[in-house]
């Protein structure tokens, strides 16, 4: 075993105890002397996108075994590009958020360096209700093992409920994999929480000197709690603009004229290539292109309708893009975060239709105008934080259904179909409202099955690969009547379709 023989351990639940009879200093030189050390180990492991893999257990995450570059495929858990998995961890019988002096996530990492992956750990805060970054892999080599413990910020009963700390493993951009050989938590608790006294009782003195809290004076500075005004600016976080929303409920449907819209409606099958790079290459043997609205003109649709083919226009409905034409429109109240990995792009606040409707239906109104017979609105699931980094703003659910279902009503009152790009969690709910689905990776990341609905309604899963050989993903997608590609991430006019 790792641990130091002056240890006495004890293993119940799903935490292993160490009880310190003496001092000692930690890996940051802190003292620990009275304290008990419960490492909490990892029970269950869920995955909320991608799936432990075949041959490997969460088991062993307890415990460290790998060094350098070893691989030992049974000896850690590896978590597939895009996935996101919770852990939760159990305080010790008996042990309350109070007792905690100290909280850190122990991990064993091997993967791509955070300049390149920025993989992190977040805490459940339930004060807040929000995933909190706790730890990133800000501190590994590349793709060697890197053993850490890295601190909770204070203060640490907020990770706490009904006993237990959710902590979600998860990466900030759909880029590379990573490997874990450890996650666990390290509880540092205090003598007070710790039913066996093992730990002097005689420090009690020491809290003995209440007289010097008894200065009620000090605490006389309730005025200081006084300024419940500074809450009051609760308005503030309940910007009108989130009821703003009501337009979702009157769609301009009415107002895009000429009695009842009808739109291109595709059927599950349909053959198509996705070129967002320019020029566009016209030899491609398939019925529909999806192709950047923005960097084609008029007259590259109007060609492709010539051909006999339909055209998808790509459009961002959900991140700010520096470099497109309409750019300044955007105020700074609602740019967001930074989308991972793209400097140049921001998440939107979705909530804002005060100011976003004008701006994109402006972009609808130009597809419309180019001869677009469908839309593919991009970064429309920026509340799913277990798909990518935090928007910056507090987007839930509904939020993003209410979005999207106005996207779509709005583009068929022009007479034009609507895709759903990605957005997995929503597709049970959304599926009525889209005429096709766009996916990335799905055979990849196991994450086709959300998309079935689309298929049993005759409607195409238009499905992009990007690593997979072909004869890794082509027979499940033909089998599950998806339309797939294999395309290089340029998105240009290289294109092997599975049929």
């Amino acid at each position: 075993m790792r641990y130091p023989t002056a240890h006495l351990f004890a293993v119940f639940s799903g935490v292993i105890v160490a009880c310190s009879f003496g001092g000692r200093e930690d890996r940051y030189g802190t003292s620990t002397e009275g304290l008990t050390e419960a490492t909490l180990v990892c029970n269950p492991l869920q995955f909320t996108s991608g799936r432990l893999l075949a041959g490997q257990s969460a088991a062993t995450l307890a415990t460290r075994q790998l060094t350098g570059t070893q691989d030992v495929w049974a000896s850690y858990v590896e978590f597939a590009k895009g996935a996101a998995a919770t852990c939760t961890f159990t305080l010790p019988a008996g042990i309350t958020a109070d007792a905690l002096a100290a909280l850190s996530v122990r991990t064993n990492y091997k993967g791509p360096r955070k300049a390149q992956v920025r993989w992190v750990w977040e805490a459940w805060s339930g004060p807040s209700q929000t995933w909190m970054v706790v730890a990133d892999n800000g501190f590994a080599a590349d793709w060697r093992w890197t053993a850490a413990t890295i601190a909770f910020p204070a203060p640490l009963a907020q990770f706490v409920t009904s006993g237990q700390i959710r902590v979600r493993y998860r990466q900030m951009t759909l880029t590379d994999a990573s490997d874990l050989d450890e996650w666990v938590l390290v509880a540092s608790i205090q003598p007070s929480g710790v039913d066996a006294g093992v730990v002097p009782d005689a420090p009690a003195p020491v809290d003995a000197p209440a007289p010097v809290d008894a200065p009620a004076p000090v605490d006389a500075p309730a005025p200081v709690d006084a300024p419940a005004p500074v809450d009051a600016p609760a308005p503030v976080d309940a910007p009108a603009p989130v009821d703003a929303p009501a337009p979702i409920d009157a769609p301009a449907p009415v107002d895009a004229g000429g009695g009842t819209p009808t739109w291109w409606k595709p059927v599950a099958g349909t053959s198509w290539d996705w070129q967002l790079a320019v020029p566009i290459k016209h030899s491609n043997n398939v019925s529909v292109y999806d192709i950047d609205m923005f960097e084609n003109p008029a007259s590259e649709i109007t060609a492709l309708h010539a051909e006999g083919r339909k055209v998808i226009c790509y459009v961002d409905f959900g991140s700010w893009e520096d470099w497109r034409p309409d750019a300044a429109a955007f105020p700074a109240s609602v740019k967001g975060a930074t989308y991972y990995g793209f400097s140049n792009e921001r998440w939107l606040d979705i909530r804002r239709f005060d100011v976003l409707a004008p701006i994109m239906l402006a972009r609808l109104d130009l597809a419309r105008s180019k001869g677009c017979d469908g839309i593919e609105p991009d970064n429309i699931d920026g509340y799913d934080t277990t798909a990518h980094e935090s928007s910056g703003f507090p987007l839930t659910y509904d939020d993003q259904l209410r979005y999207n279902r106005w996207i779509a009503a709005e583009a068929h009152a022009r007479g034009m179909a609507v895709g759903l790009k990605n957005d997995i969690h929503q597709t049970v709910d959304l599926v009525g409202d889209f005429d096709y689905a766009v996916s990335e990776q799905c055979f990849q990341y196991g994450e086709c099955q959300f998309f079935t609905g689309f298929i049993a309604a005759n409607k195409p899963v238009f499905e992009c690969e990007y690593k997979l050989a072909i004869s890794a993903f082509c027979p499940q997608a033909n089998a599950m009547n998806f339309s797939s590609i294999k395309k290089r991430t340029s998105l240009n006019g290289f294109l092997v379709s599975c049929r």
